[in-house]
């Protein structure tokens, strides 16, 4: 029973549209239905999610190859996100920890969306990023090099 017109759903799901109707009942009988109310709910809070199309190109650059890597914004960065970070694996070299992408140039680490790493680029080689905000890190996109003659696929 609404004392105050207000009503509170639990359970939804977040970034989600709903629509309902109300109406009024008493004993008399049913009024009309309202017309529809349409809310969408808040994007979720945490680790944002995987960056999204990430992508890896190779070029030549003074005689050597280079990644270049480009990505969006995941599809959940609520709170808002602070950094990108990457990580790459250099077959027989191991894990190299996790390194900042850098910020371009009078904008915040947040708005890169791009980076260029030098690599030894043997088949086998992964390149990872992954989104973080003031919640944790997000989930990795991973893409792995894969060498034809004097140059590769990422994928």
């Amino acid at each position: 029973m609404l004392d105050e017109g207000q009503y509170t759903l639990s359970g939804l799901t977040a970034e989600t549209s709903y629509t309902r109707y109300f109406r009024a009942v008493n004993l008399v009988g049913n009024g009309d239905a309202s017309a529809a109310v349409t809310v969408t709910t808040d994007v979720a809070s945490g680790p944002p999610t995987v960056p999204t199309n990430v992508a890896g190109a190779t070029q030549f650059s003074f005689g050597d190859l280079e990644g270049v890597f480009t990505w969006e914004l995941p599809l959940r960065n609520n709170p808002a996100l602070t950094r990108f970070e990457y990580r790459r694996n250099n077959v027989g070299g191991g894990d190299q920890g996790w390194f900042n992408v850098p910020a371009p140039s009078g904008q915040t680490m947040a708005d890169a969306r791009t980076i260029t790493l030098g690599f030894t680029f043997v088949t086998g080689q992964t390149f990872e990023l992954r989104a973080v905000n003031s919640e944790g890190a997000g989930d990795i996109a991973l893409l792995t090099f894969t060498r034809t003659g004097n140059t590769g696929t990422w994928s």
